[in-house]
């Protein structure tokens, strides 16, 4: 695989500065943490309360047997068209099916039932989470196919996967965790990462122009799907098209496209095929490449020289995760491959908490927060050579005093 030298190069450095992250851990706020599991229990005790009122008898949303039978069964339950696990005939209660049926048939008992499941998801993931004896909390990093990292509890179970922590409906969550008595917490985030990369990749002149001029494709995107101007573009608006700017860009089909965006299938296929008429190089060039590529000897190599070959059986899915792996990467590599360099600078008590996919958060004292932003920029805003022209992916940086107050 010619990776020796890519290895040496870049992955050992990266993990001795993965392991003194890991080893530093962030510091929780105690007193946060108390409060919002008392928050959170009220507000399920709320919502617990309000089923039984409105249906007359208790349904656990963790029990998958209780859920299907109030859900589907006529006879015990609201008979609702059945919601299946992809590729199976195994009927499923979860957060996707949940969300379905409500946006089909708007019943409350529904909607109340998707509420209860996700706070209860947040306590056990979030507030009750195993902190280390010093009151910090501390992930294990791992490297996944494309080079991004994953996060994980250690080997003895303690800490969490702190690169999901939700930044919508569940944001308060970030606010518990602070920098070091003293210090302000920096935060790092590369601007519309992945679209920018599929630009560049695609070498759509259109799309290209809207980055250079600073336009906000998501933004775009949002106005095309919901008929709005971008002033009306609201935060919500602009995270659904986000997340459908990515799928659409990686081959996503109208059916899936529709149900994240709660729009017919039909305004589905319209907003595709108006997506693909305004940037007509994401399937001609970006999405071709990679498939001829596969097909030639289903080996992906991006513009860092990081290598990956694609076993699985051909077809939709294959492809899809061949169009996303490169962006993907690009992005992780981005960051991870100037972590080394970008330490040995950072002032004195300056430290690097998190990475989380295309940011990366720090903590420093205030004097220092203007030199930490140049080092910043200095080490990650750099020019990167893809196909016919030169990316830089420009960082949004941004403090505060703990991880959700930063502006």
């Amino acid at each position: 695989m010619n990776q020796r030298e890519w290895y040496h190069t870049n992955d050992i450095p990266l993990s001795h500065v993965l392991w003194r992250m890991q080893m530093r851990g962030v510091l929780i706020d105690q007193q946060k943490l108390a409060d919002n599991k008392v928050k959170i229990a009220n507000q399920i005790a709320e919502l617990d309360k309000l089923f039984l009122d409105t249906v007359g008898y208790p349904v656990n949303p963790k029990s998958h047997k209780q859920m299907t039978t109030f859900l589907y069964d006529k006879d015990k339950g609201l008979g609702l068209p059945k919601k299946f696990k992809h590729g199976t005939n195994k009927v499923t209660a979860n957060e996707e099916a949940l969300e379905e049926l409500y946006y089909k048939t708007g019943k409350a008992e529904v909607k109340i039932l998707l509420e209860t499941r996700r706070l209860r998801t947040l306590k056990e993931t979030f507030l009750e989470m195993k902190l280390s004896p010093d009151g910090r909390i501390r992930t294990s990093y791992g490297v996944t196919e494309t080079g991004r990292l994953s996060s994980s509890s250690d080997l003895f179970d303690v800490g969490a996967n702190l690169q999901n922590i939700p930044k919508r409906k569940g944001e308060w969550i970030r606010e518990m965790f602070i920098p070091d008595p003293g210090k302000v917490w920096i935060k790092a985030d590369l601007k519309q990462s992945d679209a920018r990369v599929v630009a560049w990749l695609a070498d759509d002149i259109v799309m290209k122009r809207l980055f250079n001029t600073g336009g906000d494709i998501h933004k775009q995107m949002a106005a095309l799907i919901f008929n709005k101007t971008l002033p009306e573009i609201t935060k919500k608006d602009r995270e659904i098209a986000k997340a459908i700017v990515h799928a659409t860009n990686y081959g996503m089909g109208a059916a899936t496209f529709a149900k994240r965006a709660n729009i017919t299938k039909q305004l589905a296929e319209i907003c595709i095929a108006d997506y693909m008429r305004t940037f007509p190089n994401i399937r001609s060039v970006f999405q071709a490449n990679v498939e001829n590529q596969l097909r030639r000897n289903r080996t992906i190599i991006t513009p860092f020289g990081r290598r990956r070959v694609f076993f699985d059986r051909w077809g939709d899915s294959l492809l899809r995760e061949a169009y996303a792996y490169v962006p993907q990467s690009f992005t992780g590599d981005y960051i991870n491959l100037v972590l080394a360099d970008l330490e040995v600078e950072l002032p004195k008590g300056t430290d690097l908490l998190l990475q989380v996919h295309d940011e990366i958060c720090l903590q420093a004292f205030l004097s220092d927060v203007e030199a930490v932003k140049d080092l910043l920029r200095k080490h990650i805003e750099r020019p990167i050579f893809v196909y016919t022209d030169y990316l830089t992916i420009p960082l949004d940086i941004t403090t505060g005093p703990n991880w959700a107050e930063c502006v």
